[in-house]
């Protein structure tokens, strides 16, 4: 005896295929390449600050704490890197104009 399902009942969540395509995975590797290209590129106290505050998710006096300078001047270092991030990428067409 031959079992027949109808369309409904079958579950497409095990057919359908979440993945990013191929496209959206290449424009994704090069938007975080020109994020670390402006990374790069930022002065030399700038560039711990913002990654100790973006992506370790420090606080700005934590940060104060383990670079040894003062709060004042991580908010100071953050903005300055902050914006010099978003010319380079305004530049590069990563970011919309303002």
């Amino acid at each position: 005896m031959v079992q027949t399902f109808s369309v409904a009942e079958i579950d497409c969540s095990c057919v359908l295929d979440d993945a990013p395509g191929t496209p959206e995975v290449v424009s994704r590797r090069q938007e975080v390449e020109v994020l670390e290209a402006a990374i790069q590129v930022l002065p030399e106290r700038c560039r711990p600050v913002l990654i100790l505050r973006k992506f370790e998710n420090l606080s700005p006096r934590e940060i104060a704490q383990r670079m040894g300078i003062a709060e004042p001047t991580v908010e100071a270092q953050l903005t300055t890197a902050v914006r010099s991030c978003e010319e380079f990428l305004a530049a590069h067409h990563a970011l919309p104009p303002k």
